[in-house]
């Protein structure tokens, strides 16, 4: 698994994100990290580092969401949550 670090400037704050090249993954997921203080993309081989920035970008309001109201740790939780509470989100 090759590491790459970049900033994101979401809402005029400048944010980490660690982007993780993982030989086994199937899809790309973005993952709020709040202890470490980051955001990882995890891309499978096959998706280039354009696509899951592309990725990223079209998130940003999810970002934006976690870094000032500390949602969930990944934007599937919030639709898990949704089917597992039964409620509309």
């Amino acid at each position: 698994m090759t590491v790459e670090r970049r900033e994101l400037s979401i809402g005029g704050r400048t944010i980490p994100l660690e982007i993780h090249r993982v030989p086994r993954a199937r899809r790309i997921i973005l993952t709020s990290l709040p202890t470490k203080g980051v955001f990882r993309l995890s891309l499978p081989r096959r998706v280039s580092l354009a696509k899951g920035l592309e990725f990223v970008d079209e998130r940003h309001d999810w970002i934006a969401d976690v870094l000032t109201a500390g949602r969930p740790s990944s934007p599937s939780a919030t639709a898990a949550a949704c089917r597992s509470t039964a409620r509309s989100c």
